[in-house]
């Protein structure tokens, strides 16, 4: 029968589980982790032994200890361990295999996966295979063979068992910790996400009827307001009233995504003609500045199943940004094309441009390009972080190419087929698709 490589060699040597608890330990002592008694580095040790003669053999080797002191206790059955053995009573168990109910005792102290509350070691005559899967299976800390011990051997085995458990409590208690701080985390960020979908559905109403009355005063629709200056006043205040609009909507859509309430909306529609209607829709916003404006898109596109109120809204946000930042005798291009079982939807721009440090945390909400330029321009740093969940929410990616002063490309790649999952389900709140086109 060969030896199994839990047991200790016979020339005096750690075991192989204690050689490689040792590996795990950190770099600093493991004697510094030991609680001190009398001015001493000590471990309480259980010994579980039947024979007295075991146990003052055992007694005398803990007397020979050089870097611990080993307090040693007979328990001399099963029975009388467990009622012995109470949390915070000893720092190590040593248990003879020998011992009737040796393997019971250790399934009722710490086995099938549950952590026990003490290390236990495992003393065995040698060959004992049953003993090492044990060991190997996590229920026994290490074993020790019987014949031949020396005090070396109990001393190793002690301290690496006690440390290691410690370890192992301190690591369950990181991911308890975790996991707590996690949920938390969860709760909060659903409690924002439904804040402010309510505060926003709550100032839309008002903003509405504000950014209304503001716009019959601008036209003069029920008759003149005398001063010229309160027409410029009125279109300051549709303005103004506008771009908060874009703000709460832009909240609403990322809350929904976030809480996951949005729900895709899935269907097929023709690509090319959702572009051109929208770029289109742009043509009067580019002429001012100017800047040219065109869309090339591949022949024969297949149709697209997606939620096409998202698609629109994610085609907005980028031609929005292009023009944005693109100055005068500029251009911006939107193309599609077909690269197998997806569409890439792409809007280039010759515009500043940004450092291609920056691109990653673009997507970020709140996040702008940090330069002089776009700091003195209307931004909320959502639009970035709306295009990209909505391309991620249909299965789809999202790439950004950039230089300063050479301009910005934004890929964004969708699946012809819709994402596993994705249903044909109107959302329960006003999608991006429901706000003006431009």
């Amino acid at each position: 029968m060969s030896t199994p490589s839990a047991i200790a060699p016979r020339d005096g040597q750690a075991s192989t589980v204690a050689t490689a608890a040792a590996a795990l330990l950190p770099l600093t002592d493991p004697l510094s982790r030991l609680p001190v008694r009398e001015g001493r580095p000590t471990v309480r040790m259980a010994a579980v032994v039947a024979a007295r003669a075991e146990f003052r053999r055992l007694a005398t080797l803990a007397g020979r200890t050089r870097r611990v002191r080993l307090e040693l206790t007979h328990i001399p059955s099963t029975d009388a361990a467990l009622i012995a053995l109470v949390p915070d009573s000893f720092d190590v168990v040593l248990l003879d295999r020998r011992l009737q109910g040796a393997g019971e005792l250790v399934r009722q102290l710490g086995g099938g996966g549950r952590r026990s509350p003490f290390p236990l070691l495992m003393l065995a005559d040698h060959d004992d295979e049953e003993t090492a899967l044990l060991a190997l299976g996590g229920d026994v800390a290490d074993v020790i063979e019987r014949d031949g011990l020396t005090a070396g051997q109990v001393e190793r085995a002690a301290i690496h068992a006690w440390v290691r458990h410690q370890m192992e409590g301190e690591l369950a208690r990181s991911r308890q910790l975790l996991r707590q701080a996690r949920d938390e985390a969860r709760r909060a960020n659903a409690a924002k996400s439904d804040f402010l979908a309510r505060m926003s559905h709550e100032l839309r109403t008002p903003l509405n009827a504000i950014n209304g009355y503001a716009e019959m005063m601008a036209e003069e629709i029920v008759g003149p307001l005398g001063d010229a200056r309160y027409r410029e006043y009125a279109r300051n205040i549709l303005a103004s009233g506008h771009h908060l609009l874009d703000l709460i909507n832009d909240l609403l859509d990322l809350s929904r995504i976030e809480s996951g309430r949005y729900q895709l909306a899935l269907e097929p529609f023709d690509v090319a003609a959702e572009l051109t209607t929208l770029v289109e829709t742009f043509f009067a916003q580019a002429r001012r500045v100017p800047i040219a404006l065109r869309a090339e898109v591949e022949d024969a596109l297949p149709p697209l199943m997606a939620d096409r109120r998202a698609f629109r809204q994610v085609a907005i946000n980028l031609l929005s940004n292009a023009l944005k930042f693109t100055g005068p005798h500029g251009a911006v291009t939107v193309r599609a094309r077909r690269l197998g079982s997806r569409v890439e939807v792409s809007v280039a721009d010759t515009g500043i441009g940004v450092d291609p440090s920056q691109i990653e945390r673009l997507f970020t909400p709140f996040v702008q390009a940090d330069t002089p330029f776009v700091r003195s321009t209307n931004g909320t740093g959502l639009g970035l972080a709306i295009v990209k969940s909505l391309v991620e929410t249909h299965g789809g990616v999202v790439q950004m190419e950039s230089e300063p002063g050479r301009g910005t490309t934004v890929a964004t790649d969708w699946p012809i087929a819709p994402p596993p999952g994705a249903g044909p389900l109107r959302p329960a709140i006003t999608g991006p698709g429901d706000r003006p086109a431009a």
